[in-house]
């Protein structure tokens, strides 16, 4: 009798997926999935378990035993929503001070300054890691970076510690970088893992900074399918590195121009391909297999819908281009400044968020002006 009365009450919980489920949430939105198991949905897309991209299939979503799912389910949740609640005050914040600081160091040609403006930007994404506070992070990191710009010889250290920290955080610890502060947009279901072109152009300067021997680790940091993922900033670090060669080489001219493009093109292609044969797997490596053209024609409406989404986002750009042109217009125009800018250009054409990558790029420009004009070495 007793099996009679409770068999109902257990084929309505199994039904509502309250008996056993495992549980997931689905990006954009943040909406419960469940599926028949027990523990947390799994997207091998996301790399972050418990988040489902809308735009993967069923069937490529596993089931990771977890006891405390829902609970984990709701933490996710929480940290994603903290996270995109202060990214736009965080941006702000360092933005600002980041602008003032590289601004402050040309007038002044301070080498500490200018230092301190290349470090800026690693430790604001540093502390992002952890912190939420736009005030915490903004001054937070403009103590690290000046304490850090005053011993001299520890500058080009510094800049591939840098580097390899942050090779060894996105390879160790995809799910710190994914809630980072400053770092992938994973609650819009656009980013998951990996860098975002924010991140990519506020590492390039300092990418540069540490010279020609840090382009292996500056390429692998972030193109590699299991760090930044990141194709476009493959091409501009590799476009980059390829000015700066050139203008140590001696004097350019377009036929070097051309022969270096076509080295950039070339070796940006080997290394993706090279990683998909090895078994890495990226939207990076899907895009190589199904067809360059098309990505970059989505990427080119993405760009201008971004862009032209909001008047921020419009006066982001506007504001980027014109303190790139005032910083390209100077004379002596230093060969870092020049890969800077010619990188850039690189990175209008093949990432899809120019609002970014026009004020981040100029902030680092100004950053690498000021490198320049104040001797540092």
């Amino acid at each position: 009798m007793t099996v009679i009365v409770l068999l109902p009450v257990l084929l309505l919980g199994a039904l509502n997926g309250t008996a056993t489920a495992a549980v997931g949430l689905v990006a954009p939105g943040l909406r419960q999935i469940e599926l028949p198991g027990e523990g947390l949905v799994v997207d091998p897309n996301t790399h972050i378990p418990g988040l489902v991209s809308a735009k993967t299939p069923r069937s490529e979503l596993s089931v990771r035993p977890d006891p405390a799912a829902q609970r984990h389910i709701r933490e996710l949740k929480a940290k994603l929503q903290e996270a995109q609640d202060a990214r736009a005050a965080a941006n702000v914040a360092v933005g600002v001070i980041l602008g003032l600081l590289a601004l402050l160091a040309v007038i002044t040609r301070s080498s500490i300054l200018a230092r301190a403006a290349i470090l800026y930007a690693p430790a604001a994404i540093a502390l992002g890691l952890m912190w939420r506070s736009a005030l915490a992070i903004g001054f937070g990191a403009l103590a690290i970076a000046i304490a850090a710009a005053v011993p001299r010889r520890a500058f080009t250290p510094l800049l591939f510690a840098v580097l390899i920290g942050a090779l060894v955080v996105l390879y160790e610890w995809p799910v710190t970088n994914a809630l980072a502060t400053i770092g992938p947009h994973p609650i819009g279901g656009g980013r998951f893992y990996g860098l975002t072109n924010q991140v990519e152009t506020m590492l390039f300067a300092p990418s540069l900074a540490a010279g020609l021997a840090a382009a292996p680790l500056a390429l692998v940091t972030v193109g590699w399918s299991k760090t930044g993922a990141d194709g476009g900033g493959l091409l501009v670090y590799a476009a980059g590195y390829a000015v700066l060669a050139l203008r140590r080489i001696g004097r350019f001219t377009w036929r070097r121009a051309a022969v270096a493009a076509v080295l950039v093109v070339a070796v940006g292609l080997a290394l993706v391909a090279l990683d998909a044969a090895t078994g890495g797997s990226s939207h990076v490596t899907r895009a190589l297999g199904s067809g360059l053209p098309g990505e970059l024609a989505h990427r080119w409406r993405v760009s201008y819908d971004g862009a032209t989404r909001s008047i921020g986002a419009f006066i982001m750009f506007l504001s980027g281009i014109a303190l790139l042109v005032a910083v390209a217009r100077s004379r002596p125009r230093p060969a870092l400044v020049d890969a800077m800018v010619v990188a850039l250009a690189v990175s209008f054409v093949v990432n899809d968020t120019p609002q970014d990558v026009a004020l981040w790029g100029a902030l680092g420009a100004i950053s690498l002006l000021a490198v320049a004009r104040s001797g540092v070495r």
